[in-house]
């Protein structure tokens, strides 16, 4: 069950900085831009974290 809300919190991550890249081109503003390569670094890392929890034998 945890590694499934692991899962939602990486997918809404991607989700919201794709939204973000949208608004930044139909704007044509760069803060949201910033905002989402912001969220892709953070959905980047979460995943790392997620591959590290995944290959840990002693967390169960």
């Amino acid at each position: 069950m945890r590694y499934k809300i692991y899962y939602v919190i990486f997918i809404f991550f991607l989700a919201i900085s794709t939204l973000n890249i949208a608004v930044a081109i139909y704007l044509k503003d760069m803060f949201f831009f910033t905002v989402a390569v912001l969220f892709i670094m953070a959905a980047f890392l979460f995943l790392l974290e997620m591959k590290k929890i995944n290959k840990n034998p002693f967390l169960d």
